[in-house]
Protein backbone atom coordinates (compact mmCIF):
# COMPACT_ATOMS: atom_id res chain seq x y z
CA UNK A 1 0.00 0.00 0.00
CA UNK A 2 1.11 3.23 -0.46
CA UNK A 3 1.37 5.75 2.43
CA UNK A 4 -1.26 8.20 0.74
CA UNK A 5 -4.07 5.16 -0.02
CA UNK A 6 -3.25 4.00 3.60
CA UNK A 7 -3.91 8.16 4.78
CA UNK A 8 -7.35 7.60 2.54
CA UNK A 9 -8.21 4.17 4.93
CA UNK A 10 -7.58 5.91 8.18
CA UNK A 11 -9.69 8.65 7.14
CA UNK A 12 -12.84 6.13 6.27
CA UNK A 13 -12.43 4.60 9.77
CA UNK A 14 -11.05 6.49 12.66
CA UNK A 15 -9.33 3.34 14.38
CA UNK A 16 -7.55 2.30 11.09
CA UNK A 17 -4.02 3.93 11.52
CA UNK A 18 -4.33 2.26 15.17
CA UNK A 19 -5.08 -0.81 13.74
CA UNK A 20 -2.26 -0.40 11.50
CA UNK A 21 0.15 0.36 14.08
CA UNK A 22 -0.62 -2.42 16.04
CA UNK A 23 -0.24 -4.57 13.14
CA UNK A 24 3.34 -3.28 12.51
CA UNK A 25 3.86 -4.05 16.33
CA UNK A 26 2.79 -7.51 16.06
CA UNK A 27 4.87 -8.01 13.05
CA UNK A 28 8.03 -6.96 14.78
CA UNK A 29 7.34 -9.34 17.78
CA UNK A 30 6.55 -12.54 15.20
CA UNK A 31 10.10 -11.84 13.59
CA UNK A 32 11.83 -11.13 16.63
CA UNK A 33 10.45 -13.37 19.95
CA UNK A 34 11.16 -16.64 17.64
CA UNK A 35 14.67 -15.48 16.94
CA UNK A 36 14.76 -15.02 20.66
CA UNK A 37 13.36 -18.38 21.83
CA UNK A 38 15.54 -20.30 19.36
CA UNK A 39 18.42 -18.20 20.77
CA UNK A 40 17.42 -18.58 24.70
CA UNK A 41 16.92 -22.51 24.07
CA UNK A 42 20.39 -23.16 22.65
CA UNK A 43 21.80 -21.23 24.95
CA UNK A 44 20.23 -22.81 27.54
CA UNK A 45 20.96 -26.31 26.53
CA UNK A 46 24.79 -25.55 26.10
CA UNK A 47 24.25 -24.26 29.68
CA UNK A 48 23.10 -27.16 30.61
CA UNK A 49 25.73 -29.14 28.57
CA UNK A 50 28.68 -26.92 30.59
CA UNK A 51 27.14 -27.30 33.47
CA UNK A 52 27.73 -31.54 33.16
CA UNK A 53 30.92 -30.89 32.18
CA UNK A 54 31.81 -28.76 35.23
CA UNK A 55 30.00 -31.51 37.74
CA UNK A 56 32.00 -34.23 35.64
CA UNK A 57 35.03 -32.91 36.32
CA UNK A 58 34.89 -33.50 39.80
CA UNK A 59 37.95 -32.42 41.60
CA UNK A 60 40.15 -31.94 38.31
CA UNK A 61 40.47 -28.34 38.48
CA UNK A 62 41.76 -27.46 35.44
CA UNK A 63 38.94 -29.21 33.66
CA UNK A 64 36.12 -27.62 35.80
CA UNK A 65 37.74 -24.36 35.30
CA UNK A 66 38.20 -24.44 31.47
CA UNK A 67 34.18 -25.44 31.89
CA UNK A 68 33.62 -22.58 34.28
CA UNK A 69 35.30 -20.05 32.30
CA UNK A 70 33.11 -21.47 28.80
CA UNK A 71 30.25 -21.27 30.98
CA UNK A 72 31.24 -17.05 31.97
CA UNK A 73 31.91 -16.56 28.57
CA UNK A 74 28.20 -18.18 26.85
CA UNK A 75 26.74 -16.39 29.37
CA UNK A 76 28.01 -13.15 28.12
CA UNK A 77 27.83 -13.92 24.78
CA UNK A 78 23.97 -14.42 25.14
CA UNK A 79 23.26 -11.40 27.51
CA UNK A 80 24.96 -9.47 24.51
CA UNK A 81 23.10 -11.18 22.00
CA UNK A 82 19.66 -10.63 23.91
CA UNK A 83 20.64 -6.93 24.29
CA UNK A 84 21.42 -6.81 20.33
CA UNK A 85 17.60 -8.43 20.08
CA UNK A 86 15.98 -6.16 22.71
CA UNK A 87 18.04 -3.01 20.86
CA UNK A 88 16.61 -4.28 17.25
CA UNK A 89 13.18 -4.92 18.84
CA UNK A 90 13.18 -1.01 20.51
CA UNK A 91 14.85 0.54 16.86
CA UNK A 92 11.73 -1.42 15.07
CA UNK A 93 9.37 -0.18 17.25
CA UNK A 94 10.63 3.66 16.94
CA UNK A 95 10.36 2.82 13.38
CA UNK A 96 6.85 1.76 13.64
CA UNK A 97 6.04 4.78 16.00
CA UNK A 98 7.60 7.00 13.25
CA UNK A 99 5.77 5.83 10.67
CA UNK A 100 2.44 6.19 12.29
CA UNK A 101 3.07 10.07 13.43
CA UNK A 102 3.48 10.37 9.78
CA UNK A 103 0.54 9.10 8.66
CA UNK A 104 -1.34 10.92 11.70
CA UNK A 105 0.17 14.11 10.02
CA UNK A 106 -0.78 12.82 6.44
CA UNK A 107 -3.90 12.09 7.60
CA UNK A 108 -4.45 15.72 9.41
CA UNK A 109 -3.34 17.42 6.58
CA UNK A 110 -5.42 15.47 3.96
CA UNK A 111 -8.29 16.35 6.61
CA UNK A 112 -7.64 19.96 6.60
CA UNK A 113 -7.59 19.99 2.74
CA UNK A 114 -10.58 18.03 2.42
CA UNK A 115 -12.28 20.69 5.00
CA UNK A 116 -11.21 23.63 3.15
CA UNK A 117 -12.65 22.27 -0.06
CA UNK A 118 -15.83 21.31 1.74
CA UNK A 119 -16.18 24.67 2.84
CA UNK A 120 -15.71 26.38 -0.70
CA UNK A 121 -17.89 24.05 -2.35
CA UNK A 122 -20.65 24.84 0.29
CA UNK A 123 -19.56 28.50 -0.23
CA UNK A 124 -19.99 28.26 -4.25
CA UNK A 125 -23.06 26.63 -3.38
CA UNK A 126 -24.74 29.21 -1.50
CA UNK A 127 -24.03 31.79 -4.11
CA UNK A 128 -25.04 29.61 -6.39
CA UNK A 129 -28.43 29.41 -4.93
CA UNK A 130 -28.33 33.39 -4.23
CA UNK A 131 -28.03 33.53 -7.79
CA UNK A 132 -30.93 30.96 -8.95
CA UNK A 133 -33.02 32.95 -6.57
CA UNK A 134 -32.05 36.00 -7.96
CA UNK A 135 -33.02 34.86 -11.37
CA UNK A 136 -36.41 33.60 -10.37
CA UNK A 137 -36.78 37.26 -8.77
CA UNK A 138 -36.41 38.52 -12.04
CA UNK A 139 -37.87 36.51 -13.97
CA UNK A 140 -41.00 36.85 -11.65
CA UNK A 141 -41.00 40.66 -11.58
CA UNK A 142 -40.43 40.16 -16.03
CA UNK A 143 -43.46 38.38 -15.90
CA UNK A 144 -45.42 41.11 -13.87
CA UNK A 145 -44.41 43.74 -15.66
CA UNK A 146 -45.54 41.70 -19.35
CA UNK A 147 -48.80 40.88 -18.21
CA UNK A 148 -48.24 36.96 -18.33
Amino acid sequence: QTELSRVDEALRGGSALERRKEEAMQAVAQELVPRMNRDTAEHDASVALLRRKVEAAGDDSKERQRAEEELAFLEQAHKEAMEGLEAEAAAALVAVEKQHEREELLAGEVNSVRRAERERLVAKMSNVAREIERLERESVAIGDQSGV
